[in-house]
């Protein structure tokens, strides 16, 4: 925001909370470098503190960034893992399968093989 007071009067130019005061042209060199002074006190402590607020923004980066690889290479393991547990209980299935399916043909063989002994009593087996 830009306020004029007219040609004689001084003028100012305010930005962000503070006041840049309008240096005319024949206020010579003291008060241009005086402005700037200003200026920079003003802004050298938000420019450090902004400074190190971006270091420790990069050491929480770098920290993130361990993490998420750390993470990456778990999860890698534990699916390689899960696709070998997955491959091993469709193999212990299968053969679940086809000894239950050969338990059951051997019970029906048993079933029609019974074997009569003549000449022993009935109820006297065992």
């Amino acid at each position: 925001m830009v306020k004029t007071k007219g040609p004689e009067g001084p003028q100012t130019n305010k930005m962000d909370n503070y006041t840049v005061p309008r240096v005319q042209a024949d206020g010579g060199d003291k008060a241009i470098m005086a402005a700037i002074q200003d200026v920079k006190g003003t802004l050298e402590p938000k420019l450090n503190a902004a400074t190190v607020d971006a270091a420790l923004l990069r050491v929480d980066l770098k920290m993130a960034s361990k993490k998420v690889t750390t993470d990456e290479l778990h999860v890698n393991l534990l699916q390689s893992t899960t696709k070998r547990l997955e491959s091993q209980v469709q193999l212990l299935t299968q053969q679940t399968n086809t000894m239950a399916a050969k338990l059951d043909d051997q019970k029906d063989r048993a079933r029609r093989n019974n074997i009569w002994v003549v000449g022993v009593p009935e109820g006297t087996e065992g």
